[in-house]
């Protein structure tokens, strides 16, 4: 390298690197310290809110003492007497209070008085079903031992509710306790329209459990699972906001509240750094001008001419064009040894490719978009698309939309790690729409300075593999006749269900099935039929079942059945609407066959049997009995 390149090369970078380092560095402090302010700024409105709902909680306790600490409301808790409802418990003494509801129970539960108010209109609404329920089945709002005032947020199906509760004592707040008083406030648009006038703030109230919730408040979401009390998100380059989590009276997360405002701070910020941002460039780039054209002619024309040809073997991929250059000096040896370079990758391209194209395996090179730069034969052959068409597609195209979560998540664990994925299986779907299934090896690849730039892969199409171990599964748990369970896949699932059953305390029901002159049929009209009977029989048990029943084809034209709920399905109305139901005549190639019924034994876990063997031996004998008392 001549003295006047490193000359100009040394003024370039120190230039750019000086511009680099002065705008990062201001870009950290200003746009940094203006960043800073306006989180402070929007937190401290989240705190603003919080405590303010606090605010609006404990005067709903205050009122609320000021009601249950009464003796009025004592004695009515015991006696009910009108006149206390006529005088106090009107819709518009409720309604001056600023609430939506007022609900009395005694010491039994039973709720003794509750009326519901509108109060955009003063006038009695109808009491929401709902609130009801929570307040029945809650032992936080109905529980008289503890003497304490209960107030918070719960969530109804349709909104939210500021409640409190306590228990009614005399005006000494003393005991014992007659009864328990709930009064609350809908936490509806109204009442947060309220608020964020009062606040003189844009809120938004999201339920935590909304499942219809875009994409970007599903990530909040997942920040509050992950421990998060409030996360600020910044929009844009114009509005920023913060949400906060709000808990119910149980302590768990319910709501949580969005704040979103003006980022006037932060674009004052850019301002200021887009000001000094053009004063240093304009500097920096007139001393570039001016020392770049001092040696234009001398070294930059044929560097730049050097370049061109290089570039254009980089675009087209043409690797068997050269770089002319004429002259004696470095760019001249330099021009030869690219030449040199470009020889050698000529050959070492023609081999791989060699190679990738008779390897059975498909093969990829991607960016780290996914966009396929690089690919062979095999893959075409796989996906069925050309190798142009290929090239002009990402590689995420072709991954079933069930294993996309899965791959993308594997790809960030191998860039974070900076490790290779050794295995990674999952479906693809192809242009004809067949899905299929892939296992690949993923292997990361870095530029020279060791950064990520893209990835190569290896897929093998193992979808023949996959089916076949789908098939024995299935085979090896299903009756190949009637596609119902087998014997060992039912006593598996049979085992189950008994443990479950007997830590939890429930029933299990037992139908033990036989099909009574089910022989008379193979006799008479050969085993064929008799086998497309018994396909008929399971389809006709399957109608009279439910989904969470287990049915099985033990063997022969015996079948078991075991009700999972038999106290909501009683054992007897199953059994009669199979019995009813086998016995109809069975149509099998124009032939009518009318005599074949159904013996059933019933038994029930733990009433008759302890365990799996005995309950189907109970039953079988139960069955038994039963074909004898039909003979």
């Amino acid at each position: 390298m001549t003295l006047r390149k490193k000359t100009i090369l040394s003024i370039t970078l120190t230039t750019l690197l000086l511009i680099a380092v002065v705008l990062l560095l201001s870009n950290k402090i200003i746009l940094g310290s203006f960043g800073r302010l306006e989180e402070q700024n929007i937190n401290q409105n989240a705190q603003q809110t919080l405590r303010l709902l606090d605010d609006e909680i404990s005067k709903l306790e205050s009122t609320l003492k000021d009601w249950s600490n009464w003796d009025d409301t004592y004695q009515f808790v015991s006696d009910g007497n009108e006149q206390y409802i006529e005088n106090n418990l009107n819709e518009s003494s409720i309604a001056n209070l600023n609430l939506n509801f007022m609900v009395l129970s005694d010491i039994s539960g039973h709720i003794t008085y509750g009326k519901a108010v509108d109060l955009s209109s003063g006038s009695q609404a109808e009491f929401p079903a709902a609130l009801l329920d929570h307040i029945k089945e809650s032992a936080a709002l109905s529980r008289l031992e503890d003497q304490s005032v209960v107030g918070g947020i719960i969530l109804l199906p349709d909104f939210p509710v500021l409640i409190a509760s306590a228990p009614v004592l005399n005006s000494m707040e003393e005991g014992p306790a007659r009864g328990r008083l709930i009064i609350g406030r809908y936490f509806d648009a109204s009442e947060i329209k309220r608020i964020a006038e009062k606040l003189q703030l844009s809120l938004t109230v999201h339920r935590f459990d909304d499942g219809r919730l875009p994409d970007e408040l599903k990530k909040i979401t997942r920040s509050f699972g992950e421990g998060q009390q409030m996360v600020v998100n910044k929009r844009n380059d114009d509005i920023i906001e913060i949400f906060f989590l709000v808990k119910d009276i149980y302590e768990s997360p319910v709501l949580f509240v969005g704040i979103d405002k003006s980022r006037a701070i932060y674009m004052q910020g850019r301002k200021t750094l887009g000001y000094f941002t053009i004063f240093l460039v304009s500097i920096g780039g007139i001393f570039m001008l001016v020392t770049s054209a001092l040696i234009e002619k001398v070294v930059l024309a044929r560097l730049r001419s050097a370049s061109r040809q290089v570039n254009a073997i980089e675009t087209h991929g043409d690797f068997e064009a050269r770089v002319a250059l004429a002259g004696g000096d470095e760019l001249s040896r330099l021009a030869a040894d690219i030449n040199k370079m470009l020889d050698a990758l000529q050959v070492s391209t023609e081999r791989d490719r060699n190679i990738l194209d008779n390897i059975i395996d498909g093969y990829c090179e991607t960016d780290l978009r996914g966009q396929i730069l690089l690919t062979n034969k095999s893959l075409c052959r796989m996906s069925a698309f050309s190798e142009s068409e290929l090239l002009s597609r990402n590689i995420e195209d072709f991954i079933h939309p069930e294993d996309m979560s899965k791959m993308r998540q594997a790809i960030r664990a191998c860039i974070a790690n900076n490790e290779p994925i050794r295995r990674l299986d999952g479906k693809f779907q192809v242009q004809t729409g067949q899905v299929g299934y892939f296992d690949a090896a993923i292997n990361l690849v870095n530029d020279s300075q060791g950064r990520p730039i893209g990835y190569r892969s290896i897929i093998r199409d193992v979808t023949e593999i996959k089916q076949n171990e789908e098939r024995l599964v299935y085979l090896a748990y299903h009756d190949s006749l009637t596609g119902l369970f087998n014997r060992k896949a039912f006593m598996e699932r049979l085992e189950k269900e008994i443990a479950y059953a007997t830590r939890y305390q429930q029933e299990r029901v037992l139908l033990f099935i036989d099909l009574d002159k089910f022989k008379a049929v193979n006799d008479t009209f050969g085993h064929d039929a008799g086998d497309e009977l018994l396909a008929m029989v399971a389809k006709r048990m399957r109608v009279e079942l439910r989904d969470t029943d287990i049915i099985a084809r033990m063997g022969g034209d015996e079948f078991t059945i075991l009700l999972t709920n038999p106290e909501r399905f009683p054992a007897g109305v199953v059994t009669k609407r199979l019995v009813k139901a086998i016995a109809q005549p069975f149509e099998i190639n124009g032939r009518t066959i009318d005599f074949v019924s159904a013996s059933i034994g019933v038994k029930n876990f733990p009433k008759d049997a302890s365990s799996s063997e005995d309950l189907i031996k109970a039953a079988d004998s139960d069955m038994y009995r039963e074909k004898n008392r039909n003979r």
